[in-house]
């Protein structure tokens, strides 16, 4: 499984992701921040959703 996106962290260098079932549907999702964004990928379709900047 390969999830991607393109981040914003020109400056910072501190980024943070975490893989969980947050769903409680027993598929991961994972979750990562950087500089302007938080985004969650779902599952095996490893569809990507930022959040509201």
């Amino acid at each position: 499984m390969s999830w991607q996106a393109t981040t914003n962290d020109a400056s910072s260098g501190n980024t943070g992701s975490a893989v969980f079932d947050f769903e409680g549907d027993g598929i991961a999702e994972a979750v990562y921040a950087d500089e302007t964004r938080l985004w969650s990928f779902a599952g095996p379709a490893c569809s990507s959703r930022p959040s509201s900047p």
